[in-house]
């Protein structure tokens, strides 16, 4: 079977796909929002899957799930898997800036009333969903920069600023929110597949401006980047 790495985005509209550079092979899926490609990159030459795993817990680990499945299906072995999108801050960072997830917790998970529990702690799992640091080491060495290694929340919610001081308290060291990390972790550890996250700052919990909206061209114009550095250069190595 031939290797092949995933990238992993959730929406179609956080990313526009050079078609000159990017030649589409075939539409493996498509579930409503969720949907699965594969492309050719013409300038390194190599292949990659594109899944656009929709928003939420729920919907990424279906997706990935599924995708691992259908590709194998097509012939393909997936070798890692490689997350990218924006992501809100609950520090002053600056719109834009790129992180390495190093661990992601499930914020909205709550057994603590059992003795022992965490917060984030499912029954018989892990409480804390770590990336790879031989893909993330590689990843560092080819990035055109230095790329620091943070820690991350997930839920089902959106974070506001009120969420600040319980993360604060509760988990460590965690300074980026989400909504899909730790279930892309939970689900690609499970399966034995090597996974990286690089998330982009697109919103600042302690702000009250929305820069999601009104910053939308810096953090996706760095989506970009990070697309093209993976298609381009990391796939090639």
């Amino acid at each position: 079977m031939e290797k092949i790495s995933l990238i992993v985005i959730a929406e179609e509209e956080e990313i526009e796909i050079n078609k000159q550079q990017n030649l589409l092979l075939d539409s493996v899926f498509s579930i409503n929002n969720i949907r699965l490609f594969l492309y050719k990159n013409l300038v390194s030459s190599k292949e990659f899957a594109l899944l656009f795993c929709g928003v939420g817990k729920s919907n990424s680990a279906f997706s990935l799930t599924n995708s691992i499945w259908a590709l194998k299906e097509k012939g393909y072995l997936i070798n890692n898997i490689i997350n990218i999108g924006p992501v809100g801050s609950i520090q002053d960072e600056s719109i834009g800036n790129e992180f390495l997830i190093e661990k992601a917790y499930f914020y909205d998970v709550d057994l603590t009333y059992i003795p022992g529990y965490k917060l984030g702690q499912l029954p018989n799992n892990e409480y804390d969903f770590i990336t790879s640091a031989s893909l993330n080491k590689k990843i560092s060495m080819l990035y055109p920069k230095k790329i620091q290694l943070k820690n991350i929340c997930t839920a089902d919610k959106f974070f506001f600023k009120q969420d600040i001081k319980k993360i604060n308290n509760l988990f460590t060291n965690v300074s980026l929110v989400d909504m899909e990390t730790a279930s892309l972790v939970q689900i690609a550890n499970k399966l034995n597949i090597e996974i990286s996250i690089i998330k982009i700052v697109s919103d600042l919990l302690s702000h009250g401006e929305n820069y999601y909206i009104s910053k939308k061209n810096i953090w996706k114009s760095k989506v970009n980047s990070v697309f093209k550095f993976l298609t381009e250069e990391f796939i090639k190595n």
